[in-house]
């Protein structure tokens, strides 16, 4: 469950929250996700992970999502192009994550694709 990124969509609160069905945290989540710019409700997470039909906001709308899936890659790993500035800026701005440890998913996931 690697997003494009690198982010393990198993360990995502809107994916825990929507495959367990737990608004309380879905809830939580909109609430900490929120801020001026966006405000998110419980249905706006409702996902089922980066590679899947049904996903939150954030994800659907992500230009690292959409530029793996525009070049047929299941992650940027697999790019020619990769680390990209773009994924570099990404990684810069996400917190919560250690970069390392996307950087280390993502060369696993690779290896286990190819």
């Amino acid at each position: 469950m690697i997003a494009p990124c690198g982010i393990d969509c198993i360990e995502c609160p809107a994916y825990i929250g929507t495959q367990t069905n737990n608004m309380v945290l879905l809830e939580e989540t909109a609430k900490k996700w929120s801020d001026d710019k966006c405000q998110y409700n419980p249905s706006d997470l409702i996902c089922n992970g980066c590679n899947s039909d049904k996903m939150h906001v954030f994800c659907l709308e992500c230009k690292i999502r959409l530029c793996a899936k525009e070049k047929g890659n299941r992650v940027c790993s697999l790019c020619s192009g990769y680390p990209c500035k773009t994924l570099e800026e990404f990684w810069c701005s996400f917190t919560g994550h250690s970069v390392s440890g996307l950087k280390l998913a993502l060369e696993q996931e690779k290896i286990r694709l190819v």
